[in-house]
């Protein structure tokens, strides 16, 4: 299997049903998403770090997957540490419509209503 943004992405998703995302640092419970950021020597180290955050961030968490950044895999400039780098968030909190719109303008993901 090659490890990468869509395996991670599938691996997770296949734990949870996935909900609307925003473009802002708020999901639409109104709850601010996690930043994750796994450095390692090589591929299956970044998998497997950010498989180990993924593990003890969700162990009691039940809901619905919120994604501001789906994971994303590179490479360092001299191609010594690979990084995964997601932003989401696992939350049983129902949405509000208010948090679906930047409270500075604009309409940020699908309408809730």
């Amino acid at each position: 299997m090659t490890l990468d943004e869509k395996t991670l992405a599938d691996v997770i998703e296949a734990r949870y049903p996935v909900g609307i995302s925003t473009d802002w640092h708020l999901s639409v419970t109104g709850e601010p998403y996690v930043e994750v950021n796994e450095l390692a020597p090589d591929v299956n180290g970044a998998f497997g770090s950010a498989m180990l955050w993924l593990k003890s961030y969700a162990k009691d968490r039940k809901g619905v997957l919120y994604w501001r950044m789906k994971p994303q895999l590179e490479w360092s400039e001299d191609k010594t540490r690979c990084r995964f780098y997601m932003r989401l968030l696992i939350s049983d909190t129902p949405p509000d419509p208010k948090f679906a719109v930047c409270p500075i303008g604009g309409n940020i993901g699908p309408s809730l209503q």
